[in-house]
């Protein structure tokens, strides 16, 4: 069995932060101990834009949707 203190993060591992990417202002979230900063953007009402900028490599762009 898994204890939880195996399971909690020691510090601070992410935050939430408005970042002006490419021109247009999004949220992000930072992540402290590793090079990747994931941009959201709105689309409606249940969808959002994603796009995870990993130092030194190409974009990742995905899609998250809520189910109704």
């Amino acid at each position: 069995m898994l204890s939880s203190a195996g399971l909690c993060a020691h510090g601070p591992a992410a935050s939430l932060a408005q970042v002006k990417f490419r021109g247009c202002l999004a949220t992000a979230i930072i992540y402290g101990r590793q090079p990747i900063i994931d941009h959201f953007r709105r689309i409606d009402e249940s969808r959002l834009f994603g796009l995870m900028q990993v130092r030194s490599a190409p974009p990742y762009f995905f899609l998250l949707s809520a189910e109704k």
